[in-house]
């Protein structure tokens, strides 16, 4: 499965965009200094931890191939950050801002709380699956504890993989953990769902996932004008982004999520903007596609949230440089 955004890339750059990157220096003083303080307020609290259980199964589902599996809300465009003096200064200042956030991890309270966070934005980006898969309370909240165990793991193994001082071999070792870790999501995954329609729709529904979002935003921008998508119109347009975004021919490899290489030439300038050259295009050739399925208002706005999109994606992907030493 890929994406426009390496999944590594993103988590990690959310949690930076939360904490501020700007003023680096001075961040990573007061980072260190709240870690110290952090746990010593949680010296005495106990992490807890759940027993282990065996995957439950769904015996049936009801299947209602109509719905549109919607997304909800979709999230704000990060502040852009300051440019750095120099790219040594930047690489250095950003992998130990990377290693005092994954220390932060460490510490149980931090922990809960971004645990929290994280599994409230995977709440409303499941939602819409939850409910087509009929799944249950008790199944709902196993589903999330599933996501979220992935969700937790590719944060904690992308922040030592852009730690300072971490050596090809670590590397590589860590890019294998984060492998088998999504081998084994997948097993249990399966295990739970225990039927393959729904293991489909639930791989497609990821898949899709860019696309999804991209729409709900749209949708917020023409609730109460009477515009709004159609159930199938929202569904043949997920299908035709997707189609587009899969056959096309990507001239930066930025768009393989499969590829963990964190190293700055892979994040230099030049691959950044040919990434950003190929977002344009893709988008032209969407557009293209979209304009004979929609009315002019629906046009409209939708051409403006793909556009509004890339550009998150863009000052992602630019923080993401930084943090790594890129942009030379």
């Amino acid at each position: 499965m890929k994406k426009q955004i390496p999944v590594i890339v993103l988590g990690v750059v959310c949690i930076a965009l939360l904490i501020g990157y700007a003023g680096q220096k001075k961040t990573i003083k007061l980072l260190r200094g709240d870690i110290a303080s952090l746990k010593s307020k949680a010296s005495t609290t106990a992490s807890e931890s759940k027993n282990e259980q065996g995957v439950p199964t769904l015996s049936s589902v009801e299947q209602r191939p109509d719905q549109s599996n919607r997304l909800a809300d979709g999230f704000a465009a990060p502040s852009a950050p300051e440019t750095p003096d120099s790219v040594d200064e930047s690489q250095t200042a950003g992998r130990k801002l990377m290693e005092g956030i994954a220390e932060m991890l460490d510490n149980p309270t931090v922990n809960e709380m971004v645990k929290a966070s994280q599994r409230g934005a995977l709440n409303t980006l499941y939602a819409d699956l939850i409910g087509y898969l009929n799944l249950n309370e008790e199944e709902s909240e196993f589903f999330m504890d599933l996501l979220m165990n992935r969700q937790m793991v590719q944060t904690q193994v992308g922040l030592k993989m852009m730690s300072s001082g971490i050596t090809e071999e670590e590397s590589a070792a860590l890019a294998q953990e984060l492998e088998q870790s999504q081998v084994l999501f997948e097993e249990q995954m399966r295990d739970f769902l225990n039927n393959d329609d729904d293991y489909a729709e639930y791989e497609y529904y990821e898949k899709t996932m860019t696309e999804r979002s991209v729409l709900s935003q749209m949708d917020e921008a023409l609730a109460g004008t009477g515009a709004e998508l159609s159930d199938q119109v929202y569904r043949d347009l997920v299908g035709v982004m997707y189609d587009e975004r899969e056959s096309f021919p990507f001239t930066s490899d930025l768009y393989d999520e499969d590829n963990t290489d964190l190293s700055p030439a892979r994040f230099s300038s030049a691959n950044v903007q040919n990434f950003a050259n190929d977002l344009e295009a893709l988008n032209e050739q969407i557009f293209q596609k979209a304009e004979p399925m929609l009315t002019r208002e629906q046009y409209t706005a939708f051409v403006k949230t793909v556009n509004d999109t890339t550009k998150q994606q863009m000052v992602a992907i630019e923080l993401a440089a930084q943090l790594l030493g890129g942009g030379n």
